[in-house]
């Protein structure tokens, strides 16, 4: 009897946590209109009717405007700061290609950064990862907190954004193809 019993309170245990799992829900994408676009890794929305700045998780691209990380980045390479900017003014150009004022984008948010962005997967139309096509198609780097992998971010999808990033290295595509040794030293 002692054992039957044991037998069924492991299995509704199970039976349990199965279910909280199935039922869990997953990160919603919800439905947000682009504003502007900011630059290659940030973007101004309509979210809920309210307008909302979302960086783009776990990418970086290149800096477009002047700010301290440019200066800093500048240093670290060994460039002029114009140098760099001229890469970030690219990746915005590859941003604005795909994605236009008024355009409908489907957001994943995971919190927000200390600037109190709302951290952001974007999918197209399409259901495309806009995240995963700018580093695949080498507008930009997997975003490191210093030099480790972002919190945000799961392993996998981690993993998967290194891979995509040693491709559009290893064929230099987008800006690898223009400034393949200013691109390694900003993704290091």
């Amino acid at each position: 009897m002692r054992i039957v019993k044991n037998k069924t309170l492991r299995f509704s245990a199970l039976f349990f946590v199965f279910l909280l799992l199935a039922v869990s829900p997953l990160p919603a994408k919800e439905k947000a209109r682009v504003l502007r676009i900011i630059d290659g890794d940030t973007f101004l929305v309509l979210l809920h009717g309210k307008r909302e700045k979302v960086r783009l998780l776990g990418i970086d691209t290149p800096e477009k405007y002047w700010s301290r990380k440019l200066k800093k980045e500048a240093r670290r390479c060994g460039v002029r700061e114009g140098r760099i900017s001229r890469l970030g003014i690219r990746a915005t150009r590859y941003a604005k290609g795909l994605i236009h004022k008024g355009d409908k984008i489907y957001l994943e948010a995971r919190g927000r950064d200390r600037y109190k962005r709302l951290l952001v997967f974007v999918y197209l139309k399409d259901g495309t990862c806009y995240n995963e096509r700018v580093i695949g198609d080498g507008y930009g780097c997997v975003y490191k907190y210093r030099g480790r992998k972002s919190r945000q971010l799961s392993w996998d999808e981690f993993s998967k954004f290194i891979k995509l990033l040693n491709e559009a290295k290893l064929h230099k595509r987008g800006l690898w193809g223009e400034d393949f040794k200013l691109m390694e030293c900003l993704c290091e």
